[in-house]
């Protein structure tokens, strides 16, 4: 066992930078995880981290971490991350900011870095969301956003746009050209 107090490290190249880290270092047989551990990612504050490495041997990174942070937060993760390759600019004009919760499962074969495999979720509650560029946005922004590597979904979230309740999808298109592309689609009544 090995203690560790506020240490920084990078885990992966591409992957955002640990920082603020502490806690204790195992070494079992082959296998090597963390425990009572805190550490700070891309600005998110996370505690008791499951990461782990089953066996040496093999190199296989695992880590399962859950967080209460703010979206604009969540935002600045994704693109300092391989993420940004595979979901294009498609995140690149989003704003947001509110309280998220979420969590993730992160994979990283360290013989071959480009086979990750990342999934989670992120709820929120009355947040807003907007893109760059336009002077209009959704606010009282409630839902769940899932995250698998590539695609991001959205299942009947709701929110207000021009003061008018709408609820808002987004779903993966699949597409033989590009792994980023994405329908969004919001439902409301407006007067005209």
């Amino acid at each position: 066992k090995v203690d560790f107090r506020d240490a920084q490290f990078r885990y992966a190249p591409d992957w955002p930078e640990v920082t603020n880290a502490s806690g204790q270092l195992v070494f079992s047989g082959p296998s090597l995880y963390t425990v009572q551990n805190s550490a700070r990612v891309a600005g998110i504050d996370v505690r008791n981290v499951s990461a782990q490495i089953a066996d040496l041997r093999d190199g296989i990174v695992e880590l399962e971490a859950s967080a209460n942070t703010d979206l604009s937060k969540v935002l600045n993760f994704l693109p300092h991350s391989p993420v940004r390759n595979v979901t294009g600019a498609v995140l690149e004009d989003v704003q947001a900011s509110g309280p998220a919760t979420g969590q993730i499962k992160l994979r990283l074969p360290i013989r071959d870095m480009g086979s990750w495999a990342l999934d989670g979720y992120l709820d929120t509650r009355d947040s807003s969301l907007s893109l760059t560029g336009l002077d209009f946005g959704f606010t009282g922004f409630t839902g769940r956003a899932t995250l698998d590597r590539t695609r991001i979904t959205v299942s009947d979230a709701t929110a207000e746009l021009f003061a008018v309740p709408v609820t808002l999808s987004v779903t993966p298109l699949i597409d033989l050209e590009s792994d980023n592309v994405h329908r969004a689609v919001v439902s409301g009544t407006f007067d005209i």
